[in-house]
């Protein structure tokens, strides 16, 4: 582990993120296992399988012991990780980690946080450690990676493509100039909209994500749809920001934590907030929550969507000014129950009894009549 900078010393947490594509059919099982099938050919599945149970619950348990929470995916192709833990006990679980997957050299990406970035601890098996919906794509057969100096390098030297295979909403948070956003709302897309995107295959193709292992993918799919010179950022903007901060890369990182994005020192962003409608960035203004009174971070789409000009008078919602799904659950019905009774926005049934209300005790079970 590095030696720490004077900013990072005031943080409590290391937030690490890893992966490694591999074979665990390669592997010989846990020699303490007993339980598990032998490795002939038609037992190599179940084996792998059952050791994958094994390599979970192994993981699960030093994780917990270490303080650590985040989410970890396993699958037959290898392992995928985002987690944070006292930054004390940083250097113990990266042994640890490199020990369980069979001394693999793994790329440990850390930044820091001064409190814990997740809620909990998850460790999951999945058919793909990320999802591009392509099983037969072999991520041990990597592209050519470039260090972020050789990145900088190569893109001074000759023209190339800078290619983004990030979401749309992260990529609103910073990119590199010039960088080709194709608009993905998840990563499963990328074969269809890179095959359709106006893109040269004969000139070099350099791509980049958060910390690498979406460009694994990505590069090997380019690859086979043709591409010559296909070149990946080792380490992703994480690694880059940390040997190059404020040199080609504009803006923030956006990361899957509580963080949300990082800035130039791969601190927490003080620009951007999760929106709590629908769960992307937003660099909007906070404003007071009409129910409970606190912060509240909407991003402009949602509000437009609610209470833009377009919307017409009777389906305006300003309910979406509020700071959760729980407040807006309670201020929407106290809303609609002042629209009702106290602005006269009645709808009276024929027998007298207001529609709002008697729809309102019906659901509760309760009759409207005395």
């Amino acid at each position: 582990m590095g030696q720490e900078t004077s900013p990072q010393k005031s943080f409590s947490f290391s937030v690490l993120t890893f992966y490694k594509f591999l074979k665990w059919s390669d592997f010989e099982p846990n020699p303490q296992r007993t339980d598990l099938p032998d490795r002939s050919p038609e037992n190599i599945s179940e084996s792998v399988n059952d050791e994958l149970e094994s390599l979970k619950s192994t993981l699960f348990l030093e994780l917990e012991k270490l303080e650590a929470k985040g989410l970890v995916l396993l699958a037959n192709e290898g392992f995928n990780g985002t987690i944070c833990l006292p930054k004390k006990n940083s250097e113990l679980i990266q042994n640890f980690i490199s020990s369980w997957a069979h001394n693999t050299d793994i790329f440990f990406k850390e930044s820091f946080s001064k409190t814990q970035a997740f809620k909990r601890l998850k460790v999951k098996i999945r058919k793909e450690i990320v999802t591009m919906g392509k099983l037969e794509v072999d991520g041990t057969q990597s592209s050519h990676h470039l260090t972020p100096q050789e990145w900088e390098d190569k893109i001074k030297a000759e023209p190339v493509q800078i290619l983004d295979v990030r979401n749309d909403y992260e990529i609103e948070c910073g990119t590199f100039k010039n960088a080709i956003d194709l608009k993905l709302k998840e990563f499963r897309k990328f074969p269809e909209k890179v095959s359709k995107a106006s893109l040269d295959k004969e000139k070099p193709v350099l791509m980049f994500c958060t910390g690498g292992i979406r460009c694994e993918k990505a590069s090997l799919e380019m690859r086979e749809q043709g591409f010559k010179d296909v070149y990946q950022l080792e380490g992703g903007i994480i690694q880059y920001i940390k040997e190059k901060p404020n040199s080609l890369f504009e803006g923030e990182c956006f990361v899957f934590d509580h963080r949300v994005a990082l800035d130039q020192d791969l601190q927490a962003s003080n620009q951007f907030k999760l929106c709590y409608q629908c769960g992307d960035p937003t660099d909007a203004a906070k404003s007071e929550c009409l129910h409970c009174k606190s912060d509240s971070h909407i991003c402009q789409h949602c509000l437009d969507t609610h209470l833009g000009p377009d919307v017409e008078e009777d389906k305006r919602d300003p309910s979406i000014q509020t700071c959760s799904k729980n407040c807006r659950y309670h201020f929407k019905n106290g809303h609609l129950y002042r629209r009702v009774h106290i602005e006269g926005l009645k709808k009276i049934s024929s027998d007298g009894t207001d529609k709002g209300t008697r729809k309102k005790h019906e659901k509760l079970g309760r009759s409207t009549k005395s």
